[in-house]
């Protein structure tokens, strides 16, 4: 599944917290900003 993001101002990804294949929660947090 794929879902676009749209943002309000730039911004850098930092780390990706998942990868391919994991199961997460409506919660979990995928990606932390730099």
């Amino acid at each position: 599944m794929e879902t676009a993001l749209h943002a309000e101002r730039d911004g850098t990804i930092a780390e990706v917290l998942v990868k391919a294949g994991d199961q997460i929660d409506a919660k979990d947090l995928l990606i932390a900003f730099g």
